[in-house]
């Protein structure tokens, strides 16, 4: 008997996806003059900065089982929306063509044109390798490991602001970093002196990141983030913390577990379309309905995107699967000639 799906967890993927594409909507206005608008800014990217390491803490928890098929059919999302938006954002946007610009489209993830589609399909591609390190560590190794990791990639860069990677967070080691934390809560769970005080961490974590980045912006006038970043300690414990939220929520529903697989079509299109919808919202920056037009565009972009993905999948589904199928016999057979060889 098949297992059922946690449906509050595939509602918080879809949700870390949301609140990644808040953010980049409102990363067009940064320049207003409005109080309020720049408290809302900080506001969203409070919880939005979140959203990545919510997406990796749900993949480590659930953790990667490397499957050709499923591999192979988000490579083809990546390339077909990357293709897509290059030919658009040319022909009908008036972006100017450039050779580096098409190379770039063609072979998406090893030129890094979506950060995080890059991270996740080469941690997609390592995770074999670090399930078994999990599972060949004891939990005192394990906890050793994520303090070692978070004192170099977090801990540092959050109280010292020196970085080693210098990726402010948006690269493998932190995708990384969240991915074992996920592994690690599913295997140990938290413990349970965090578990009874979760809500309150939650709400001090989140605080605290809101509070010193409005201090930040009041004293430069100009919108700072420093402490809404994917390799901060405060967004870590926050993530942590609306996860395990999560965790406790348990039900099941056919139609968030169906929607949970429209979150890389999402994520690949929201540049385009907030390209596209920039001009409608952008000039209400410095207005007091900035906050109304913000919400149109963001459902704007994620029921454009439902209805596009929606299409791609009817015109070229079965074509997909048909090819998926066939890597996958292929990677079969190889995998046992070197087995037995």
């Amino acid at each position: 008997m098949a297992a059922t799906r946690h449906s509050g967890l595939e509602c918080l993927r879809i949700i870390s996806i949301i609140l990644i594409v808040s953010m980049h909507i409102l990363g067009n206005t940064f320049h207003t003059g409005n109080w309020l608008n720049k408290e809302f800014i900080l506001f969203i990217n409070t919880l939005g900065n979140t959203g990545v390491t919510l997406f990796i803490l749900i993949s480590g928890y659930f953790g990667i089982r490397f499957n050709t098929h499923k591999f192979f059919k988000m490579l083809v999302v990546v390339w077909f929306y990357s293709i897509v938006s290059y030919l658009i954002e040319t022909i009908w946007l008036h972006t100017p063509h450039t050779w580096t610009g098409l190379a770039s489209s063609l072979l998406p993830i090893l030129s890094k044109k979506y950060w995080f589609m890059t991270c996740y399909v080469v941690l997609y591609c390592f995770s074999p390798y670090l399930n078994r390190l999990v599972h060949n560590l004891s939990q005192k190794s394990y906890k050793q490991l994520l303090l070692l990791w978070g004192f170099f990639f977090v801990f540092a860069p959050t109280i010292l602001f020196f970085e080693i990677q210098n990726d402010t967070g948006k690269g493998i080691i932190n995708v990384t970093l969240a991915y074992l934390i996920g592994q690690y809560l599913k295997t140990y769970g938290l413990p349970e002196n965090m578990k009874r005080h979760s809500r309150e961490i939650l709400s001090g974590s989140l605080a605290c990141i809101f509070i010193l980045n409005s201090l930040l912006t009041a004293m430069s006038g100009n919108i700072i983030l420093r402490f809404a970043r994917d390799n901060n300690l405060l967004i870590i414990i926050a993530s942590i913390m609306i996860f395990y939220q999560f965790t406790r929520w348990h039900f099941s529903s056919r139609i968030i577990n169906y929607l949970a697989g429209y979150v890389f079509a999402l994520y690949m299109l929201q540049g385009l379309l907030i390209h596209c919808l920039q001009p409608w919202y952008t000039p209400y920056a410095d207005s007091n309905l900035l906050v109304l037009y913000f919400m149109g565009t963001l459902v704007s972009i994620c029921l454009t995107t439902l209805v596009i993905e929606w299409s791609r999948r009817l015109l070229l589904g079965k074509i997909e699967n048909k090819l998926a199928n066939a890597i996958e016999r292929r990677g079969a057979k190889i995998k046992m000639f070197a087995d037995n060889h």
